[in-house]
């Protein structure tokens, strides 16, 4: 606990400026160590220099006069009932170089480097950076991330480790997860967490470790902390969360670093990358996602019953996935008839934000929200069409979730790029409003017509099997480790 409340205190300290410490002793930087660790273990021992704007060697002389005391805890814990030592800080300017470092840290605090501690030998270890384990990320990336680094830990034969950066790491989550996949994990596996930015814990790592990042901050990171060749599982055009700007241009120079190794989730996304980001697929290989048939699968259909139709519904954290546009094309689909709600019911999920509402003849959808990744299998199962739009040139997986589970699945394409169609159960529209009702009408009919739509299910190009999927991307981790 002292030391906790010590590493704070130089932390949030106006005499203690970790860029400035850095640069006066790039030692300490070159070792990828944490300014304030290091000063709290060595450098006030050593008399080291905290900022230009405190004068250490008259504080040392006036005030301590001699005594063998850390001279930042001693300011910070005196400022207040002597205010004489004051006087020993000059005016602060914030440098050059904290202004730059905080503007990035301050939007993206999982840029932030890792406290690393080097060793000379570990175990074989593969390390797998995260924001999070919580259980509604495992619909998206992570659970993805979190198979592909595990497929590596079994067939190297190594431990897999799983870094979390905010918050702390759910282990249950991950192998909750596992074990629904029907997937094997490794005999050891471990977590960590660095959430808490003063924490003085430190990541013991050796010159063998692989590292494989999840996001272009959590790749800067690992730039920021000295890893300089790691792989990154990309899964997003992630320049597209942003207007042109520093962090857009943050982000994009990610994607031109030509020491990383980059892994990307599907062809379409690669085939994109090749024309736009070619730094990505020349040093890059890509996979395909699986959809087992242990978990997505159609239910049998009561005689009469209604038509189920589920709309992904995330109108929160990301405008890219077209809430407003796919509600305004239900809407229409109602208001001229095309959607008969007597023989349709309309499910919204995807989101715990969506809040009632009912559309022009009445009718209130059912909200379902985020739901456990068993219920929400089941209930895929139970899907006839799907309805999932998204601003980019791969097709989301609630697209591809329910194309698995034997429904139709209608979605866009992306303007001037043509997305991978994996079935003839899934209908591709134009990103225009006209076009992405008549798409609609489309996807009902076939939806109706269940025999045509069970044929076109038997003979889907989906991937099945993730150790299928996962084989050149494996090869390539083993050949540029």
């Amino acid at each position: 606990m002292q030391k906790y409340g010590d590493y704070s205190i130089v932390k949030n300290s106006d005499i203690f400026d970790g860029a400035y410490y850095l640069v006066l002793y790039p030692e300490v930087a070159k070792a990828g160590l944490d300014p304030v660790s290091h000063y709290l273990e060595h450098g006030w021992k050593d008399n080291l220099s905290t900022s230009r704007h405190f004068d250490r060697e008259k504080y040392l002389r006036e005030v301590l006069k001699g005594k063998k005391e850390n001279p930042v805890l001693h300011f910070e814990k005196n400022k207040r009932k002597n205010k004489s030592v004051l006087f020993f800080h000059k005016k602060y300017l914030p440098s050059a170089a904290q202004i730059t470092d905080n503007f990035i840290l301050s939007k993206y605090p999982s840029t932030r480097k890792l406290n690393l501690l080097f060793t000379k030998a570990s175990p074989k270890r593969i390390n797998l950076v995260l924001d999070c384990l919580g259980k509604n990320s495992f619909f998206g990336g992570v659970g993805t991330a979190c198979l592909l680094a595990s497929a590596y830990a079994l067939e190297n034969g190594c431990a897999l480790r799983i870094i979390t950066r905010d918050s702390l790491p759910q282990a249950k989550n991950y192998y909750d997860f596992m074990k629904l996949m029907g997937r094997q994990v490794s005999e050891k596996v471990d977590f960590f967490s660095d959430f808490d930015a003063h924490s003085v814990f430190r990541l013991e790592i050796c010159e063998d470790d692989v590292f494989m990042a999840t996001s272009w901050w959590s790749a800067r990171s690992l730039l920021n902390s000295g890893i300089k060749n790691f792989f990154y599982l990309i899964q997003e055009v992630e320049t597209f969360f942003y207007e042109f700007g520093d962090v857009h241009l943050a982000c994009a120079s990610i994607l031109e670093n030509e020491n990383i190794k980059f892994i990307v989730n599907s062809s379409n996304l690669y085939n994109y990358f090749k024309k736009n980001n070619p730094t990505v697929t020349n040093n890059g290989v890509f996979f395909e996602p699986a959809f087992s048939k242990k978990i997505y699968y159609p239910c049998a259909k009561e005689g009469g019953s209604k038509y189920n139709l589920f709309f992904y519904a995330r109108a929160q954290g990301n405008s890219r996935n077209l809430y407003y546009t796919g509600l305004s094309i239900l809407e229409k689909a109602i208001s001229s008839g095309v959607l008969d709600t007597q023989f349709w019911d309309i499910y919204f999920a995807g989101s715990d934000g969506i809040k009632p509402l009912e559309f022009s003849n009445g009718y209130s959808p059912k909200i379902k929200g985020i739901m456990p990744w068993s219920e929400y299998a089941q209930f895929l199962s139970t899907v006839d069409l799907g309805l999932a739009f998204i601003y980019t040139p791969h097709s989301g997986y609630p697209a591809l979730d329910v194309l698995a589970s034997g429904a139709v699945s209608v979605t866009n394409d992306f303007p001037g790029f043509a997305k991978t169609k994996y079935s003839d159960n899934m209908i591709l529209c134009p990103l225009n409003e006209p076009s992405l009702l008549k798409g609609l009408e489309q996807g009902l009919r076939l939806a109706e017509d269940e025999s045509k739509r069970k044929l076109n299910y038997e003979n889907s190009k989906l991937p099945l099997n993730w150790d299928e999927s996962f084989k050149e991307t494996l090869a390539f981790m083993r050949e540029n480790k």
